[in-house]
């Protein structure tokens, strides 16, 4: 009997997602960028990288600063 690998299972839960119309691919998007946003201010708040001034950010500033410049290329600008 043929084994079904985990490629072949995220392959095709992946093809239901995208079978599911916009609103899927709008949550699919949503819930990546949340997961980028949290991860990047985790690692910026246990590293302890700090912006210039040299004031660390607490762990929802960090959260709140990586938003900014995910969602918001243009926030980089007054940086």
């Amino acid at each position: 009997m043929y084994k079904v690998s985990l490629n072949n299972r995220l392959r095709y839960a992946f093809d239901n997602t995208m079978s599911k119309g916009p609103i899927a691919l709008i949550g699919l998007l949503a819930a990546l960028s949340t997961l980028v946003i949290l991860v990047v201010a985790l690692v910026v708040t246990v590293v302890g990288i700090t912006p210039e001034g040299g004031v660390q950010l607490s762990f929802p500033e960090a959260v709140w600063q990586s938003l900014m410049r995910t969602l918001d290329s243009g926030t980089m600008g007054g940086d």
